[in-house]
C-alpha cells in the first residue's frame, strides 16, 4: 500500500484492494465533490460479501455513528472507504509496517487525531470481500487488538484492554441490523 501511495500521481489517495469493488458508478464523483469543499479526508460505509457473489451481503459496516473518541474502544471507520489528500500523507506519513494487522487502524487514528477537516459520505461506497488475516481465527483477532492498543498509545489515545470489551457488542449490532 505504501508503494501504491508513493506511485500515485493524483491529489487524492485511496486504497481499493484487489477483491473489493466500488459500490456504483457515482462513487468517485461523490468523493471528488467533498474534496472540493476543502476537507482533508473522507470516509463512508461499506458492505461485506462472501465468495464471488457481491450481491450477497454478509455485514454492513456503517460509519454513521462514528466519533473520534470511539478509537479508544478499537472502533474505527471502514478502511477501504478512506480517501485522503496526498499532502496529508506527506505531512502525517504512510502505513507503519511494524503493524502486521493494524497498520490501517494506526494510520486512520493518526489522521483523525491530527485533522479536524473530514466528512462522511452517508452511503455504501465499497463492497468488500469477507476474509483476510484479521478474521482467520482467535489468535489474529487477539493479535490485532493488541496492535490497536499499541496504535492508540502511539497516537496519544487513552485506551486499555477493558475498554475494548465494548467493541464486540457494538460490532454485533451491525450484524443484527441486516436482518
Amino acid at each position: 500500500m505504501n508503494k501504491g501511495i508513493k506511485a500515485a500521481t493524483g491529489d487524492i489517495v485511496g486504497i481499493l484492494n484487489s477483491d473489493d469493488i466500488l459500490a456504483n458508478n457515482h462513487v468517485v464523483s461523490k468523493i471528488a465533490k467533498l474534496f472540493s469543499h476543502g476537507v482533508d479526508f473522507v470516509y463512508a460505509d461499506l458492505t461485506y460479501f462472501k465468495s464471488s457473489d457481491y450481491s450477497r451481503i454478509i455485514r454492513r459496516f456503517s460509519s454513521k455513528n462514528f466519533k473520534t473518541w470511539m478509537l479508544r474502544f478499537g472502533i474505527t471507520i471502514p478502511h477501504p472507504t478512506f480517501y485522503v489528500r496526498r499532502e496529508l500523507h506527506n505531512k502525517l506519513g504512510l502505513y507503519d509496517t511494524s503493524y502486521r494487522v493494524a497498520a490501517d487502524f494506526d494510520m486512520i487514528a493518526r489522521f483523525f487525531v491530527n485533522s479536524k477537516q473530514f466528512k462522511r459520505i452517508p452511503e455504501v461506497i465499497v463492497k468488500m470481500r469477507l476474509g483476510g488475516i484479521s478474521t482467520t481465527g482467535i489468535f489474529w483477532i487477539f493479535h490485532q487488538n493488541l496492535e490497536i492498543i499499541k496504535a492508540c498509545k502511539a497516537n496519544g489515545i487513552y485506551t486499555n484492554i477493558f475498554l475494548f470489551l465494548f467493541k464486540f457488542p457494538y460490532k454485533m449490532l451491525s450484524y443484527l441490523k441486516l436482518r
